[in-house]
């Protein structure tokens, strides 16, 4: 959905908005690309006077190291530096054998990787103490390395009626609570 959009927005020639990270920054559950966490933040942008092309790296199903493998190097080949850089991801590492020293190390090596300035999401945590874990390693590590928080745990306090029809993802509802966590730091600035 993103790839004819990546295209004209790099052909803009304007500098872009890079989003990186996981089916939650593609958008899935949502119910068009305009109700998209991403969209919705560009659109605040805009009307804020600061409008910005998006080109949206993400991978569905892209835990951190795809992103520090894939999608790092891609940002880096761009032909020119982005106005930001947003990333969500590590729900997908959650899911799968989570190994806490692992993810800790893996997080690090994001933050190092990514640039200087970008804007980093918490994980939804609902009760989850390996959620809450990981992102007080989120909260503790990247402003270390002079990267921004979204913090998407605190605006998003429960599923209830933000759950997509495959009982995972963010519906419309849910990713306002994205928005929201986005907004605070983006149009902030």
């Amino acid at each position: 959905r993103w790839h004819e959009q990546n295209v004209a927005a790099l052909a803009s020639g304007e500098p872009v908005w890079v989003a990186l990270g996981d089916s939650l920054t593609q958008g899935i559950g949502a119910s068009s690309l305009d109700t998209t966490f991403v969209r919705r933040v560009q659109r605040q942008l805009a009307t804020a006077g600061r409008p910005v092309p998006v080109v949206n790296l993400s991978v569905s199903g892209a835990r951190i190291q795809d992103v520090i493998d894939g999608q790092v190097p891609k940002l880096a080949r761009l032909p020119r530096q982005p106005a930001f850089v947003t990333c969500t991801v590590g729900s997908n590492d959650l899911l799968r054998s989570v190994r806490l020293k692992r993810t800790t190390k893996q997080l690090g090596a994001l933050f190092d990787a990514l640039p200087t300035g970008s804007v980093v999401a918490t994980v939804p945590a609902a009760g989850s103490l390996v959620a809450k874990y990981v992102n007080r390693i989120i909260e503790g590590e990247a402003p270390l390395r002079e990267h921004r928080i979204a913090d998407v745990a605190s605006h998003l306090s429960g599923w209830r009626r933000r759950i997509a029809g495959d009982g995972f993802h963010p519906n419309d509802e849910g990713y306002q609570a994205w928005t929201a966590a986005f907004s605070e730091v983006l149009i902030a600035d």
